[in-house]
């Protein structure tokens, strides 16, 4: 029988943030045999489990700092100088992040395939051939000198990734975008803004490098911004992605919640006073209810383009994780979930609400649905809509952010007076 070798993209287990590309065969060795399990041909090996994590420096060994938090590019590497001056002194040099997150595009052939490093170092991508035992490379297409020069110029945010505990004995995989002038030992206080998305099966929180508005709002502003991924988020396990089936708006915003709460209460340089949570389509969805929530978790909150009646989003994607909007199917979950039947928990709370009148993917509809019930409850808001935009508002950027910047400013001005702002000790709790 002929082997077909068959590769694919996945993620390894308990590594929900990273993807490498694999290969399996589709014949057994001999007849009765089992399948071999899948090689990994992009995984990074990982290091003995026995071993302590030890750096080399100059034939000096130098123990790292741990953390509860991965320190994603450096390790935290503690190094003191070395007690004794050596005549062949090893210049050391930071080393480029191995890549953790994988993409790959194979000729018509089969015989060829571009490996894409996305990440979380700077991306660069190779030409390989898919030989036997493992791919040949043939030669690296682009390295990106250039932005690499750019960025080593940059001061980049900090950023950690971390497991929290959360309800249901789930983990939710958590990551912080600190300051770049951040430091955990000093007094200074930030405001935290959480991003959120936790359409089923989305992620958030991977190996992905980019360059993106949290990296101009924690460089500019000196916001912390956190993204969560919770029950309902892909990349661990059909388990967790399977709990917002029939109930959309429910575990996923309970779980940026509880999140919030524990990075509010556990880091001492979160200004408690100062928490926002904005997202865009789905994300704008459960911006919408986690503001709306009876614990008072946010003070204030931006929703952009988002879906607040599932009844009026397309019936491909409901359908699929809802069901029928009907009393022998699931009524109830479209009920719950309808945003507008929440405007009265929106009063005392700065709500931002902002939608392109071309939207073809999430309709005008749905905003003017929530505005209406804003309105007939009474809820001071505040509204964009921009004129013959669709739901990516690509016309519009650099508008969209000056405003939803200068609305997190507004919000964190009105929770905290000047004299307390960050950079100025703050010990009011």
């Amino acid at each position: 029988m002929h082997e077909i070798l068959i590769y694919f993209l996945g993620i390894p287990e308990s590594k929900p943030g990273q993807q490498h590309l694999y290969r399996v065969t589709s014949v057994p060795p001999r007849t009765g045999a089992t399948l071999p399990p899948p090689v990994c041909l992009t995984c990074v090996p990982e290091p003995p489990p026995t071993l302590p994590p030890y750096v080399f420096v100059d034939e000096e060994v130098y123990l790292m700092k741990t953390k509860f938090w991965d320190e994603d590019d450096d390790n935290a590497v503690i190094a003191t100088p070395p007690p004794r001056r050596r005549k062949k002194k090893q210049k050391v040099t930071p080393t480029e992040p191995s890549c953790l997150y994988h993409n790959a595009v194979f000729s018509p052939s089969s015989t060829y395939y571009v490996l894409e490093c996305l990440g979380p170092g700077i991306p660069y991508n190779s030409l390989y051939k898919t030989a036997m035992p493992k791919p040949k490379l043939i030669v690296n297409l682009q390295n990106n000198t250039r932005l690499r020069e750019m960025v080593a110029k940059m001061a980049m945010p900090q950023i950690k990734t971390f497991p929290v505990q959360i309800s249901g004995g789930y983990q939710a995989h958590v990551r912080l975008h600190l300051p770049p002038g951040l430091r955990e030992d000093e007094i200074t206080r930030y405001p935290l803004v959480v991003q959120v998305y936790g359409g089923p099966g989305s992620q958030l929180v991977t190996e992905r490098w980019r360059i993106d508005w949290n990296t101009y709002l924690t460089g500019h502003k000196d916001f912390i911004i956190a993204q969560i991924d919770g029950r309902g988020s892909g990349g661990q396990g059909h388990q967790l992605l399977h709990k917002v089936y029939y109930k959309l708006g429910s575990v996923e915003v309970a779980d940026q919640l509880e999140v919030t709460e524990y990075l509010r209460d556990t880091l001492h340089f979160i200004d408690k006073r100062r928490v926002a949570v904005w997202g865009w389509s789905y994300g704008g969805f459960v911006a919408a209810l986690a503001l709306a929530s009876p614990k008072s978790v946010f003070q204030c909150a931006i929703a952009v383009a988002p879906v607040t009646n599932w009844k009026l989003y397309d019936s491909a994607y409901t359908e699929r994780y809802m069901g029928l909007p009907n009393v022998t199917d699931n009524y109830k979950g479209y009920d719950e979930a309808d945003v507008s039947k929440k405007a009265h928990l929106l009063k005392d709370k700065m709500f931002y609400l902002v939608h392109g009148s071309a939207d073809d993917n999430v309709h005008l509809q749905q905003s003017m649905a929530l505005v209406k019930s804003l309105s007939e409850a009474e809820t001071l808001f505040r509204q964009q809509i921009y004129p013959d935009e669709s739901h990516g508002l690509g016309g519009v950027k650099k508008h969209l952010y000056r405003s939803m910047g200068q609305f997190f400013d507004d919000c964190f001005q009105k929770q905290v007076p000047p004299e307390f702002k960050a950079g100025l000790r703050n010990d009011i709790e």
